[in-house]
């Protein structure tokens, strides 16, 4: 069983594929607005990120430098006005996607109760009730994590990187250029990354779904295990 688990989790484990994300996908479909509202927070929250180191150059610029004391008031006023905006939105941002990423997950988990709540008894013996849990708990809040961090997050990192590149580029392009001729090899680190990681994440996924199959089979038996003394063998704890 163990070998069987092992190559279908492998198979379960492929490469990107697009077919398998919009399948994944279309479970945010009905909540729709409420992505189109986390999506208009996070660009507030991206400008008001971008707002507060520029505040800073103004003040060091145009009042520290003149030692204006009053103008330089009035932009200590003007951060603190940014981040506090940018904590409210923020919060605004995370508890609309957090809730939308909650509804969705409660769909695709109603579901797949649903769809084992059909399956024959056959099906029972040929998969362990262990490893379908962690189907169904573990990589079900994974998917939740993709959806409300993963997707927002990296929608926000490359509204970010894009608006740090333009304000580089007004401000001063020939700078600016000198410091996205890096960008390649930041590009090359992070695949080498994100390949190695899909490789980590394969292989704990793996083992957690070992795990999870072994310590229910061993819960469900129990009262066999005692009754044959096989406690030892089982945890490698002998009874005292």
């Amino acid at each position: 069983m163990i070998e069987e688990i092992h190559h279908e989790d492998e198979i379960l484990g492929k490469a990107y594929d697009a077919r398998l994300m919009a399948r994944i996908l279309r479970y945010l479909r009905p909540y729709w607005k409420l992505l189109t509202v986390s999506f208009i927070f996070l660009l507030l929250q991206t400008g008001g990120q971008l707002l507060g180191p520029y505040i800073t150059k103004v003040a060091i610029d145009r009042y520290i430098a003149e030692r204006d004391v009053h103008g330089l008031d009035v932009m200590a006023l003007a951060y603190l006005g940014v981040v506090l905006f940018g904590f409210v939105v923020l919060f605004i941002q995370t508890y609309v996607t957090q809730y939308t990423g909650q509804r969705a997950m409660h769909d695709l988990r109603m579901e797949i109760f649903s769809h084992l709540q059909k399956q024959d008894m056959a099906y029972f013996d040929r998969h362990a009730v262990g490893r379908l849990m962690t189907r169904t708990v573990n990589d079900v809040e994974t998917l939740n994590e993709l959806f409300s961090t993963g997707v927002v997050g990296l929608l926000g990192d490359v509204s970010m990187v894009f608006g740090i590149a333009a304000i580089m580029l007004w401000l001063d392009w020939k700078l600016a250029l000198v410091c996205l001729a890096a960008f390649p090899a930041i590009l090359y680190v992070s695949r080498f990354y994100r390949r190695r990681a899909r490789e980590v994440y394969r292989e704990s996924r793996l083992i957690l779904g070992r795990l999870n199959a072994g310590l229910q089979e061993n819960i469900a038996g129990v009262a066999t295990i005692q009754a044959f003394a096989q406690e030892k063998k089982c945890t490698g704890v002998s009874k005292k």
